[in-house]
């Protein structure tokens, strides 16, 4: 089973959350660089309309940010853990993803109906009408390639290092107001937190991110299909089910199920110790000189809070 067992004399759990906001904030600076670089080049080439409507340029756009800040988080990490693996994948059991699915298609429609409670501008409207499209790119960027790089990031990198340093709720909390954030927008930040906040939890019971790579494929694909039925990327099921009472009655049917299939799921998940998937990387000046520094020394659960 992938845990570490020992504590390693000198290392860091990372990132903290500040170490995480100036990771975002790279993301941001390299997506705006490279959306001028785009824009420069297709004003001096008098071919702007093709040039913005390339499907492949907009998956780069995406893609290169994303990539160099997961690389960079990834080697920071390891040089500040002294570790050789960074994303963990520890098994789990294949039941649970049914349960999962069916959990994700609840909260899918909980935050939807949330944030359709806030009126959306026209010009937002427009944004979105002119960042999606039906196309192969688009389902490849939206439905698989969104869902495995958000979650190295912010799984991965950023939750895995939160919990070695503060409490569970607090790390998960953190956690899920940066993915929200990075969104850009309330809408979306309504559903990237409540996702971020069953993803966060997902993956402090599991350690593993084949779990929330699922949940978020699901969300995306959701989100697509209905983008697809509608053909408007502003639709939501409310509009698909187009009657009132059936979708509140359904929004409320989903939080009813949602508790009692959470509380399934945390029955069903692999009762793994903690303490095991979670230890604290002591440093040699917190460690006690009776204890051994390596391969005797117990392994120490999560910290219930840390310092910034």
């Amino acid at each position: 089973m992938d845990t570490q067992s020992v504590v390693i004399i000198g290392a860091k759990p990372y990132p903290r959350l500040g170490q995480a906001i100036g990771l975002s904030a790279i993301l941001f600076l390299i997506t705006i660089l490279l959306a001028i670089v785009v824009l420069i080049v297709t004003w001096s080439s008098g071919v702007t309309e093709e040039v913005s409507q390339n499907l492949w340029l907009k998956l780069g756009s995406y893609i290169i940010p994303m990539a160099a800040v997961i690389l960079l988080g990834t080697a920071k990490k390891r040089r500040s853990e002294q570790a050789t693996k960074t994303l963990h994948f520890m098994p789990v059991k294949t039941t649970i993803f049914p349960v999962l699915f069916l959990l994700t298609l609840a909260l899918l429609f909980i935050t939807e109906a949330i944030a359709n409670l806030i009126p959306m501008p026209e010009f937002v409207q427009n944004l979105f009408n002119s960042a999606f499209s039906m196309d192969i790119p688009t389902l490849l960027l939206i439905v698989f390639i969104a869902p495995v790089m958000e979650e190295f990031l912010f799984r991965g990198i950023f939750l895995d290092g939160f919990l070695q340093v503060y409490s569970p709720a607090k790390a998960i909390i953190w956690s899920a107001i940066l993915f929200g954030v990075v969104h850009m927008n309330p809408w979306q930040f309504i559903a990237g937190f409540g996702a971020g906040l069953l993803l966060g939890w997902v993956y402090w019971k599991t350690r593993s991110l084949w779990p929330c790579i699922f949940i978020h494929v699901v969300n995306n694909g959701i989100s697509y299909l209905i983008f697809y039925i509608m053909k408007d990327p502003n639709a939501s099921s409310q509009e698909v089910i187009n009657n009132n009472a059936a979708y509140y009655a359904l929004v409320l049917g989903c939080l009813v199920i949602g508790f009692f299939l959470w509380k399934l799921l945390d029955r069903m998940i692999l009762k793994a110790n903690l303490q095991t998937l979670w230890p604290v990387q002591a440093s040699s000046d917190q460690m006690p000189s009776s204890q051994s520094p390596v391969g005797n020394s117990p392994i120490q659960g999560p910290k219930q809070d840390g310092v910034e």
